[in-house]
């Protein structure tokens, strides 16, 4: 239908992650295939984010659904898997980079009363969420 055609895509999309999987497995086989360590990885954000690098797979629950509220969170999830890349693996930097986000976004949430202050304490919480509360987030296979 036109309204199927016209769906939004990237951030804004309404598909479930699930229907990513395949796709995101073999953008990630891609990548390692034609990189010069032989790694790749593929991060699909959602309910529940899929984290793979074309072999394994990892679903990584939390954040907040106010994130689909503010504008330039998928891009500053991008900024924050580079920062981890630059001193970590792939799966590795996207995985702490998702599991950041998600534990930003659970702290923010719960002290913001709408979209516009939960943008603000989502970026203080980027700032202040600690390594501790990271490691402590839940990681399913």
């Amino acid at each position: 239908t036109e309204e199927e055609a016209t769906r939004p895509a990237g951030v804004e999309s309404v598909d479930e992650v699930d229907s990513a999987i395949p796709a995101a497995r073999r953008i990630a086989r891609h990548l390692a295939t034609h990189s010069p360590n032989g790694q790749g990885a593929v991060a699909v954000s959602g309910a529940v984010d899929f984290v793979t690098d074309g072999t394994h797979g990892y679903r990584l629950p939390g954040g907040s659904a106010l994130m689909t509220k503010i504008t330039g969170a998928g891009c500053s999830l991008g900024g924050v898997v580079g920062t981890y890349l630059a001193v970590a693996d792939p799966l590795t930097a996207a995985m702490a980079a998702s599991l950041h986000f998600n534990r930003a976004g659970e702290i923010a949430e719960a002290a913001a009363h709408g979209p516009g202050s939960f943008q603000t304490e989502f970026l203080d919480a980027l700032w202040n969420v600690t390594a501790e509360q990271i490691a402590e987030s839940a990681i399913l296979q």
